[in-house]
């Protein structure tokens, strides 16, 4: 959280109920997720009780969709993890701040391009010169 604010807004569970790549996560909608929607009323009150949702797609592999205050959306992979593991992840990410690497790179691949544009830019103009 940041000042006490947290930042995740929604965290989805995409699964399939019958494909052996959602074992895990079955298990961690089954077993753990009750407790944690107990804990995060209680910590973050009763604003936010519907930080949880829980998506069906029978045949697809499955993810976790987080949408963060900011309006940043990252998805995570869960495909063959275990009910530990998800655990983890869920944790990590109700303790994100909702993005800011994803800032940098994209700068830094920007500052990539422009600078390939200005090289093919000044070879061209010296051709035709």
């Amino acid at each position: 959280s940041i000042r006490g604010i947290f930042q995740l807004s929604k965290l989805t569970f995409v699964h399939c109920p019958h494909t052996g790549t959602s074992k895990g996560i079955n298990q961690f909608l089954v077993n753990a997720l009750p407790s944690l929607r107990i804990q995060t009323e209680e910590r973050r009150g009763e604003d936010h009780k519907n930080v949880f949702e829980i998506q069906q797609r029978k045949g697809k592999d499955p993810y976790l969709r987080a949408m963060f205050v900011n309006k940043r959306e990252k998805t995570i992979g869960v495909k063959n993890k275990t009910e530990e593991e998800i655990a983890i992840l869920v944790e990590n990410v109700m303790s994100e701040k909702g993005g800011g690497e994803e800032n940098t790179e994209a700068s830094d691949a920007d500052e990539d391009i422009e600078r390939a544009r200005n090289v093919a830019t000044t070879r061209s103009s010296d051709i035709f010169e």
